[in-house]
């Protein structure tokens, strides 16, 4: 599971869950997460 973030002013990124709970920033975990597009609204 991963979140799409889009800002009003600088690059997207995507939060993936952290082990120990929360969020943290996909670059910063050691988790290869598929990015694959299976809805779009």
């Amino acid at each position: 599971m991963e979140i799409k973030v889009v800002p009003d002013v600088g690059s997207e990124y995507y939060l993936v869950p952290a082990d120990g709970g929360g969020w943290i920033r996909e670059a910063d975990s050691g988790m290869l997460v598929p990015s694959w597009v299976l809805f779009r609204w």
